[in-house]
């Protein structure tokens, strides 16, 4: 898998949240499709922002789990090994790093979309 992708669909997932917490999230057709993607049972217009926020956390967790256990000091490489999880390809590749903070950018509005206030939220 590649970082930037990885984080961009953890970006995607906060979107969702926030356009949900907004009141703008997607129908209902849209949330089932969504439930089974994410094998969230019962998602609804209720639960969305929470459970797309978390989607999108549990997505930059595994990214930050590989980094750390390489242990080059969060340097975001091109890739991560399919089998192993190490880092792979072009080293501090800088479209890894945009998509991450576009990603965590994108989490902010969610939480405050949500009505959280603190970044460790």
């Amino acid at each position: 898998p590649w970082i930037l992708i990885s984080a961009a669909l953890a970006q995607l997932l906060y979107r969702v949240s926030a356009a949900a917490a907004s009141g703008k999230g997607p129908d209902a057709d849209t949330l089932k499709v969504w439930s089974g993607a994410l094998n969230a049972q019962g998602l609804s217009e209720q639960t969305a922002p929470a459970v797309f926020a978390a989607a999108g956390d549990a997505v930059l967790s595994r990214i930050a789990h590989h980094v750390r256990a390489a242990n080059i000091g969060f340097r975001l490489d091109e890739q991560l090994d399919k089998k192993t999880g190490a880092t792979a390809s072009a080293k501090s590749l800088t479209w890894s790093y945009a998509e991450v903070f576009n990603a965590l950018l994108w989490r902010s509005h969610a939480m405050a979309a949500a009505g959280h206030t603190t970044a460790a939220s």
